[in-house]
């Protein structure tokens, strides 16, 4: 290992063993939430199906629970791939049991079959599942030797700073890894190529080399912080859920849990337990898996009304009350208010829907004064101030020239502030008090349609903007620009937000990478990733964690 990785390597054991983490959980963390394809690519850098008779066993054991979950989500065109495909290299191994298997393709409940009477559901399945594969990893010869944690002395001098833009000279094994056992860093002896040390989430590194790497970088900082706890928990869709992609997204004000739009309308929320060892708050965290939330006794999801015949573009938006009780969010041009509790529709005294629909709306915020008030950009440029339980439209505020995409509060100094032509209102009487065009870059001044999201500093005295061409921070009295950063070359920024206590900026952008900023300065002090099949589409921030 070069000396960057062992730097790399080194600070994550000495965060497993400070947090006693030294059975981390990587595999079981794929295992338990279903990432059979995730968990297998990385089981293939240690050993490979035909190594021996335990590899093999290993490799069935993931590929039939598979199998298992996909009958069971009545999901039978991925059933019949994973036993055409991944299945059927066993059938020289054991053919009876494969014509077995096959045979579950005919059954409406795959606990019909004499043997998985006692199926139970998928988590139940899963554990099962994860304590053979353990029981068969620790048996298996290619990992002998290979499952103690390293003895190390955790105290020894860190070096004080690590470029962030040096490719990994050679792979070598995750340390935060193993079914429930960790991968020794002190053993070389696998011949295969093993996973890189350099970890995912808000502290990734990327390892394209400098040719390969987009021009957006603007002011580097010439130390960049890497932080202190390299931990990412990827959260798949269900099966059931057809969607392309999350169009919003955003945390509960309680912290413990988040909520997703999807392209299709669905809804998705997510909860993280309360009764997990690791987790004892119920705090989000990417040590403990979330769980996604409906429910008891009902499939009922929260789904916007998409049926109109309009046009197809349209800005999917939605809002969540301080006391996280209710949703209000549209996906089309009809808005609808949920209450999270009951998960039923809400409508006003009279029974009537909210709002009717058109124009349609582009951004929606509840009134932080009175959850009973919402305000509405829609895109005709108005803004709607609006009381739900009365059904009716306190005033309508005009002016804009465009459609409204980015509304925000400031409590301390009693205004809101609406986007690309920002505009201040004063809330008492909803007066305009003043109005300035977002500052564009010279050679970009024809991009002005596109969306502008608005969100206060921590002070509520100044305010981030974020537009495809730009970040800029802005003071409210007087619309100055106090900062602004610009990428550099085409590529456009997708959203960012403030960290909770405003000391940092997160921004997409869509070439797939995620930049985080000192927001002071708005200096960039690391890059996450880079993610080649997607872009960061939403992003949001925890409103009590600020890393």
């Amino acid at each position: 290992m070069s000396s960057h990785d062992k730097d790399l390597v080194f600070l994550i054991l000495q965060y497993l063993d400070e947090e006693c983490l030294k059975q981390s959980a990587h595999m079981y963390e794929m295992v338990l939430n279903g990432y059979w394809e995730e968990a297998e690519r990385y089981l293939s850098s240690f050993t490979k199906v035909e190594d021996n008779r335990y590899s093999i066993k290993i490799y069935f054991k993931m590929r039939k629970q598979n199998f298992l979950e996909a009958l069971d989500n009545k999901d039978q065109e991925k059933a019949l791939n994973i036993l055409s495909k991944d299945l059927n290299v066993f059938t020289n191994v054991d053919g009876g049991l494969f014509n077995e298997m096959t045979q579950l393709l005919t059954l409406e409940d795959i606990r019909q079959h004499e043997s998985l009477a006692n199926y139970g559901d998928t988590n139940s399945a899963r554990r099962i599942t994860m304590i053979e594969l353990k029981r068969v990893i620790e048996a298996n010869p290619i990992f002998h030797g290979k499952l103690n944690f390293p003895t190390m002395n955790v105290y020894q001098s860190l070096p004080q700073s690590v470029d962030n833009n040096a490719a990994p000279s050679q792979a070598s094994p995750d340390p935060t890894f193993a079914a429930s056992t960790s991968l020794s860093t002190q053993s070389n002896e696998s011949s295969q190529a093993s996973p890189d040390p350099t970890f995912a989430a808000i502290t990734s590194l990327s390892t394209q080399s400098e040719d390969e790497k987009p021009d957006i970088s603007g002011e580097v900082d010439d130390n960049p912080v890497i932080m202190r706890h390299p931990q990412s928990l990827p959260l798949p869709l269900p099966s059931y859920v057809k969607v392309k992609k999350i169009s919003r997204l955003i945390y509960y004000n309680s912290g413990d849990g988040i909520l997703a739009l999807g392209s299709n309308g669905v809804h998705l929320r997510r909860k993280w337990p309360t009764d997990d060892d690791l987790n004892q708050s119920g705090q989000a965290t990417t040590m403990v898996t979330s769980q996604l939330w409906k429910p008891k006794n009902s499939l009922q999801l929260l789904i916007n009304d998409i049926s109109d015949n309009g046009p197809e573009v349209f800005v999917s938006c939605f809002a969540l009350s301080k006391n996280d009780s209710y949703l209000i969010s549209t996906s089309r041009r009809m808005i609808t208010l949920f209450n999270l509790n009951t998960y039923k529709v809400t409508t006003s005294r009279s029974g009537d829907k909210i709002l009717p629909p058109a124009p349609a709306a582009t951004c929606i915020a509840f009134y932080p004064e009175d959850n009973n008030i919402i305000v509405v950009g829609m895109d005709d440029s108005t803004i709607l101030i609006y009381n739900v339980p009365l059904a009716e439209v306190i005033t309508k505020l005009k002016g804009h020239s465009e459609g409204i995409t980015g509304l925000a509060f400031s409590s301390a100094l009693n205004i809101m502030v609406e986007d690309t032509q920002i505009s201040v209102w004063n809330v008492d009487k909803w007066e305009k008090q003043k109005c300035k065009f977002l500052q564009m870059p010279d050679e970009k001044m024809q991009v002005v349609l596109s969306a502008t999201y608005i969100q206060f500093h921590h002070d509520h005295t100044r305010f981030l903007v974020v537009h495809e061409t730009q970040l800029a921070i802005y003071e409210a009295k007087e619309l100055n620009c106090l900062l602004q950063w610009t990428p550099v070359g085409s590529v456009s920024i997708s959203q960012a937000t403030f960290s909770c206590d405003s000391q940092m900026v997160y921004a997409g952008f869509v070439d797939g990478t995620i930049f985080v900023f000192d927001a002071s300065k708005l200096e960039l002090k690391c890059t996450v990733g880079c993610v080649i099949e997607a872009y960061p589409n939403a992003i949001a921030s925890h409103p009590q964690k600020p890393t």
